[in-house]
């Protein structure tokens, strides 16, 4: 095992189990909707993942607990959409 998988383990197993629940339902989502299996060629087989991504989202929503700790949406939304400097440029 990897360091990372170390230290992801170590992080999941202080959270309370709802919340190690909600950690592994994103990495399930994230599996889902950034990786393709590389043999798939989507133009051939027309499929995507969208289907099980949505059922997963729909999962992760009826438990109420995602995001529950933003407090201002709005103000939310505008910080992670703030432009952020690119490391090694200067402008």
């Amino acid at each position: 095992m990897n360091i990372m998988m170390q230290e992801l383990m170590e992080e999941a197993k202080s959270l309370p189990l709802d919340l190690q629940q909600e950690t592994l339902d994103f990495v399930r989502f994230l599996k889902l909707s950034r990786f393709i299996e590389p043999t798939m060629n989507l133009h051939e087989t027309g499929k995507t993942n969208g289907a099980r991504v949505a059922n997963l989202m729909e999962k992760i929503a009826r438990r109420g607990s995602a995001f529950r700790d933003i407090k201002e949406p709005s103000d939310w939304q505008r910080n992670i959409r703030k432009d952020r400097l690119l490391h090694g440029r200067d402008d």
